[in-house]
């Protein structure tokens, strides 16, 4: 049952979110057959986390501290279980506590140094979102290597090199992630960044329209009007916009797209909204190479120091 529940995970969100309901009931189930299984509450934690992250306001408002209970249930339960620890982890780094993060992640290493998603927790979730590149890409290189037939590994290895600004390293790590599964709509996005990210707009574009194809969201991918813009097509990014406003996008997508037209004041307004709704992507928002001409507002900056970020 537990095995059941990680390989439904591994379909998510790709071929439907409903997948997380579903590999949740298998690790309860396990849990039905022994109240002290410890690893299968780490389970219900990792997928609690996976839908917060990846649905961000629009989780149901007992996703979050539902992980959370699960991951310190696992971790009363058996404390010495790597897994328990590395979801533990990833519960301190959604609530920015980054050192708290670190240490867990290092512990679930420690306890089993084949811990791949421990291992990219570690880099990709706290290391690169804090602006630790190099060490960063370390873990999440070793990671890929421990998994290298994961989807989600070599996406999120993928997405490190891209927040790192290795962009050309970044697109050939993300082909391999589409060839590994071409369902998944999230490394054509990213590599569409990292493309239009190296002045390759007309490529991007392309790679943007492939994941249209794809079933992305009505407003379409959130980070097109970014190649829009650098395509010098600003009259298509603010057509991406309003069809965007139309399908009632969230918070942080919309702030993607203001920032990628310049206008940083509703991008600001959209990503304190963001904050308000404790959306479990912030962070990640924060960091990325297209937001860092806003380093320098001071209203970027207190939301970054909200986040225990540097500024």
């Amino acid at each position: 049952l537990y095995l059941r529940g990680r390989h439904t995970m591994t379909s998510f969100p790709a071929k439907g979110r409903f997948l997380a309901n579903r590999a949740v009931q298998y690790f309860e189930q396990a849990i039905e057959k022994d109240s002290n299984y410890a690893i299968a509450y780490a389970g219900i934690a990792d997928t609690l986390l996976a839908v917060d992250r990846n649905m961000g306001a629009a989780a149901a408002p007992t996703t979050f501290p539902r992980a959370k209970a699960a991951a310190e249930k696992a971790a009363e339960l058996d404390p010495m279980l790597s897994e328990a620890q590395s979801a533990l982890a990833s519960v301190r780094a959604r609530e920015y506590a980054w050192q708290d993060a670190e240490r867990g992640f290092r512990r679930a290493i420690e306890l089993n140094s084949n811990n791949a998603l421990a291992r990219l927790g570690l880099g990709a979730s706290v290391l690169v979102e804090q602006g630790r590149f190099e060490e960063g890409l370390e873990e999440a290189g070793r990671a890929e290597a421990l998994d290298p037939l994961s989807p989600y590994v070599n996406t999120e290895f993928g997405r490190a090199l891209l927040m790192a600004g290795h962009f050309e390293e970044a697109v050939d790590q993300l082909r391999r992630a589409i060839a590994l599964d071409p369902s998944r709509t999230t490394p054509y996005t990213l590599m569409g960044r990292a493309l239009y990210l190296q002045g390759k707009t007309a490529e991007a574009l392309t790679v943007f329209e492939d994941s249209s194809e794809r079933g992305v969201p009505p407003g379409g991918p959130v980070w097109q009007a970014c190649a829009e813009v650098r395509a010098g097509r600003r009259d298509r990014a603010l057509g991406v916009l309003q069809k965007q406003l139309g399908a009632g996008m969230q918070a942080r997508d919309l702030a993607h797209t203001y920032a990628c037209l310049g206008d940083a004041d509703h991008a600001l307004e959209y990503l304190e909204i963001s904050f308000e709704e404790r959306d479990g992507g912030l962070a990640q928002i924060l960091q990325a190479p297209e937001l860092a001409w806003m380093r320098s507002n001071p209203r970027f900056a207190a939301l970054r120091q909200k986040l225990n970020l540097a500024p």
